[in-house]
């Protein structure tokens, strides 16, 4: 039984148990390749297209949802967004970034004062005592950090500084022994500060070809800063994903993880593909997170296909078993979305009948029922928040091929192994003389009830196109082949 385990468009097509093409589907824990389920709305749209979503846990265990436009901010309440912007809002439209600071949220773009929120639903204000405006962020060892500044007092951009505050007050910035504020430039590799992440009780900063490990020394250099060999940066804030196992995050020429050792290279099966459709001049736009729950990490990127900084493809690794998906959607933010505690005795609070429950699109099988819970989140192109919820629709799967140079066979039979069953699979035959030629499709067939899907092709060279819908699980396939006289 040919299998089949992984997207790998870049590995040699006769390869066992690849795809050369997918969408919509993700490796599966059972070894094979599952569905999505679709990206379904549960909140009105933002009013505006969004520049950065949050989803804040703080030490009350509260979970806050705060989304950013050109602006304003805004806090999900319910199924509406509550406008939670500074009086006068915002000048100056920058990405935004968001993190938690004790039960403050921290809200930075750039181009505005360094923002805060006290609790859940208070307006945001800024941070006291002139802290520097700043790109990236981050909080460590009970320090705020930032990262690729403009000083407030001489408003010329530090694209290579780390400013951090006085150990546990937000409204230190002054560097100082006995606070422990300070900064550092990193002068000794080229380039700006692309974007900072935790490691445990450490953190990381990103250049777009090096990284540099940051840890705790205390008094009088307070961080150590430890250049990481190699030429492993990211040009993509957003990209750089956190998780249990470490930091993952694409580079100029691959994908990598980096545990506190040395990065290591995992993009084997899939990088070529990637850089060769990736929009190169907005590689910046590049999106990820992470999905604790189904153990997968999602990257959004734009596509040379697509043309614009919009980001419209995905790309799903398992980083346990280090296989790949993919699933095309345009989106304009990514984030691991925390449910918000729903019962039966809050629910009155989001929807006042049962018809507005309806209304709403949420299903009864969605993840936004559960007490704590977490999921993909994304802000579609239309601004509205969604999550990975429901019957997966279509999805599409191109197999490698399978085959030799010497003799051509006719198949004449298809017969998949399903762990889940699909609503419908239509398989598509496709045939070459040699390797490297466009395949030819033969006559699509559905798979009946005996689990067979009846064709009639010659070649030298197979290969399977599958549209599936709904629900489903595949590990592999079988096909019937008969000798063709005269090979």
């Amino acid at each position: 039984m040919p299998e089949i385990k992984t997207f790998a468009p870049d590995l040699n097509p006769m390869s066992q148990g690849i795809l050369m093409d997918c969408d919509n589907v993700y490796p599966s824990p059972a070894g094979g390749m599952r569905a999505l389920p679709p990206f379904t709305a549960v909140a009105d749209a933002l009013a505006a297209k969004c520049l950065g979503l949050g989803c804040i846990q703080d030490l009350t265990v509260n979970y806050r949802i705060i989304a950013g436009t050109a602006t304003k901010l805004y806090e999900l309440s319910n199924t509406s967004w509550l406008d939670v912007s500074k009086a006068g809002d915002y000048a100056t439209p920058g990405r935004w970034r968001f993190c938690p600071w004790g039960n403050y949220v921290l809200a930075s773009n750039w181009y505005n004062p360094l923002q805060y929120q006290v609790d859940k639903g208070d307006l945001f204000a800024d941070v006291a005592g002139s802290p520097p405006k700043a790109k990236y962020m981050t909080t460590c060892q009970n320090f705020i950090i930032l990262a690729h500044i403009t000083d407030d007092g001489t408003a010329v951009a530090r694209t290579n500084r780390v400013h951090w505050c006085g150990q546990g007050d937000h409204t230190l910035w002054t560097p100082s022994l006995s606070t422990q504020a300070g900064y550092v430039d990193l002068n000794d590799t080229p380039g700006a500060i692309t974007g900072i992440a935790k490691l445990g009780n450490n953190y990381v900063v990103f250049k777009e070809r090096s990284i540099y490990l940051v840890s705790y020394i205390g008094p009088p250099l307070v961080w150590s800063f430890q250049r990481i060999g190699g030429y492993s940066g990211c040009p993509s804030n957003e990209a750089i994903v956190e998780s249990e196992a470490g930091i993952f995050y694409p580079g100029l020429d691959d994908f990598y993880v980096f545990d506190g050792n040395m990065p290591q290279r995992i993009g084997g099966h899939i990088k070529d593909w990637f850089f060769n459709r990736l929009y190169r001049s907005y590689s910046k736009r590049i999106m990820g997170t992470y999905d604790p729950i189904k153990k997968l990490i999602f990257w959004m990127f734009p596509t040379t296909t697509n043309g614009s900084e919009d980001c419209v493809d995905f790309i799903i690794l398992d980083p346990i078993s280090g296989r790949w998906g993919r699933k095309e959607e345009a989106a304009e933010a990514i984030a691991t979305y925390i449910s918000p505690n729903v019962t039966y005795g809050t629910i009155s609070t989001f929807f006042a009948t049962y018809a507005a429950i309806t209304a709403s699109g949420i299903t009864y099988w969605s993840p936004w029922w559960v007490s704590v819970d977490y999921n993909l989140a994304i802000i579609d192109d239309a601004h509205t928040l969604c999550l990975l919820s429901g019957t997966p629709t279509t999805s599409t799967m191109v197999t490698g091929d399978s085959g030799d140079v010497k003799s051509y066979k006719r198949i004449t039979r298809v017969m998949p192994y399903f762990n889940i069953y699909p609503t419908t699979c239509v398989v598509t035959p496709r045939t070459k003389t040699y390797l490297g030629q466009t395949a030819v499709s033969g006559t699509p067939a559905t798979v009946d009830t005996q689990n067979k899907a009846d064709v009639n092709v010659t070649g030298k060279f197979i290969s399977l196109s599958m549209s599936l819908t709904g629900d489903f699980e595949i590990v592999g396939y079988d096909t019937e082949t008969k000798p063709v006289s005269g090979n």
